[in-house]
């Protein structure tokens, strides 16, 4: 009885309280035997899946939590992820994931924002967790939110004792209108915001995808994207749990061997990525000899569909890739706040440099006057948390969203085509959007940095690579530019996450700003450059 009513609807308590769809598939007996999970320690069932998140919302501290409350995790990309989650959703509750790679000052703050009830994090973070819990903005919470350290495992001390009594408890009933859901996003000015979707923003995403790029159970996807991010959430994990598929997730860092080695085991029929890993793997395919290579091309036969996003995909690359695997990447364009808004047919003409058609019950439109791309429908994020000021300026007075990215229609298919973010603060970077100003002003906190300007830095691999202009202390004498970019680079590893650290760096008496102050990042121009190498991790981290 307890089974059932966690995933299914709750006895028509509520007009609105049919039964959150994403469960729709696990709710179903027959379905139980079928894998869901792989993960590098384990195989899960549907059915497995089903009692572990049973055993996770029975516990004592599971069922303190209310709807509308906030849970986080910080857990790597393995099955204790999905349980976390879908525990949170079946209390009513709002997931906040937390991104592992994300320096205890950045965790900080997204604990403080978001001020959830409860934070699980795995055995493998304690050291951040404790780092982010002395921050003087989680300190003030004291009280009001449990850390739980949680392997998850079954047997674990937060699925303890007393399991039998706890599963005859009440569920309580779904408002889809609800919070499900926040994923921070890099601002272009302050701290990242949390975006707040519904579960019926959840349920539109999904349904939209579903038809779009016909998932069936016997689909099974591999994730090799980060679990902070609407593309790894949504798109893959998501998407392939409410279609009964086959989710296996890799390990958390990847090598573009190792990626290839998987395919050659077959049993794929997806594939979602970002532009960068593409070019890793294409990197890799170069390097290797004659034999190597048709057994690469061999194992792209096993996908129906492969897509890019996150960034914009390079037409030389489409084409490369199109030339190794026999496939034509489906590009598809998205963020945090609408989830996917326009994406090239599935069976139509895939277009290179074209995000395609708007998605099921998705509206777009142009302002004429500036080229931004507005958009609307049930899949749009509902506020920023706690920001009504951002939330009313994101929106126009008719409720259609404001994206900041420039678009244009047109061509031989009447097609969409990003053009670029109507800010220049936004640098998109191996899938991630980062907010130069953050970066900026963690820069200025280093003793010796007197002025900085950051920027996006065009890269065939990385699509953008984060530059910075710095005005030292003393100035920089030639031959030593390395060393201090180094030093800068080890300095802001306690400060930002990996990818957002400038890897080209260039030393300047003084930066261009305008009659206002404002720099004029149109008139700098990069003179030094950083070496890619291939034994860099696939995966970003």
């Amino acid at each position: 009885m307890f089974l059932r009513r966690l995933f299914s609807s709750a006895h028509g308590r509520s007009s609105n309280d049919s039964g959150f769809q994403v469960f729709r598939e696990a709710s179903k007996k027959a379905n139980w035997d079928r894998t869901a999970i792989i993960d590098p320690s384990t195989t899960l069932t549907y059915g497995n899946v089903v009692r572990s998140v049973a055993r996770l919302a029975a516990t004592p501290r599971m069922q303190q939590v209310a709807p509308g409350d906030r849970v986080a995790f910080l857990l790597p990309r393995k099955s204790s992820y999905v349980i976390a989650q879908w525990t949170t959703w079946t209390r009513r509750a709002i997931a906040v994931p937390l991104c592992t790679s994300h320096p205890p000052q950045e965790l900080a703050h997204v604990v403080a924002d978001s001020r959830p009830r409860l934070v699980l994090f795995a055995p493998e973070f304690k050291h951040k967790i404790d780092e982010t819990r002395n921050d003087d903005r989680v300190a003030a919470l004291a009280g009001t939110v449990d850390f739980v350290e949680w392997s998850g495992d079954g047997d674990d001390a937060v699925v303890a004792a007393n399991e039998t009594g706890a599963l005859d408890s009440q569920t309580p009933p779904l408002d889809k209108e609800g919070g499900a859901l926040i994923i921070y996003t890099s601002g272009t000015t302050g701290k990242p915001k949390g975006v707040l979707t519904t579960y019926k923003n959840i349920e539109a995403q999904v349904a939209s995808l579903l038809d779009a790029w016909r998932w069936v159970k016997d689909d099974k996807i591999l994730l090799v994207l980060p679990l902070h991010h609407v593309h790894g959430v949504i798109n893959v994990v998501t998407c392939a749990l409410a279609a009964g598929a086959t989710l296996e997730m890799a390990p958390e860092k990847l090598s573009p061997k190792g990626m290839w080695d998987r395919f050659a085991q077959g049993g794929l029929t997806l594939f979602m990525a970002v532009p960068t890993i593409y070019a890793r793997l294409l990197e890799y395919y170069d390097s290797c000899n004659e034999e190597e290579q048709k057994k690469m091309r061999d194992s792209c036969k096993q996908f129906r569909l492969m897509v890019s996003g996150s960034a914009a995909l390079p037409q030389p690359l489409f084409e490369k890739w199109e030339k190794v695997s026999g496939h034509r990447l489906l590009e598809r364009y998205g963020m945090t706040e609408i989830g996917m808004a326009l994406g090239n047919r599935y069976d139509g003409e895939r277009e290179p440099g074209r995000v395609g058609v708007p998605f099921p019950n998705v509206q777009v439109k142009l302002d004429q006057e500036t080229g931004e791309l507005f958009v609307k429908g049930p899949q749009v994020f509902k506020e920023y948390w706690g920001n009504q000021v951002a939330t009313k300026k994101a929106f126009d007075a008719d409720g259609w969203f404001a994206t900041g990215d420039v678009a244009a229609k047109g061509g031989p298919n009447d097609t969409w085509q990003i053009l670029g973010r109507a800010s220049v603060d936004i640098i998109k970077s191996g899938g991630y959007k980062l907010s130069a100003l953050t970066i900026e002003r963690e820069l200025l906190g280093i003793p010796g940095v007197m002025d900085v300007a950051v920027l996006g830095v065009p890269d065939e691999i990385w699509g953008e690579r984060v530059g910075a202009v710095v005005v030292y202390s003393g100035g920089v004498k030639a031959g030593q530019e390395a060393a201090v970019a180094k030093l800068l680079q080890e300095q802001l590893k306690t400060r930002l996450a990996k990818y957002e650290i400038p890897s080209v760096f260039h030393f300047c008496e003084q930066i261009p700003r305008n009659a206002m102050l404002k720099v004029i990042k149109k008139a700098i121009q990069f003179q030094q450059s950083v070496e890619r190498t291939r034994s860099s991790p696939l995966i970003p981290q």
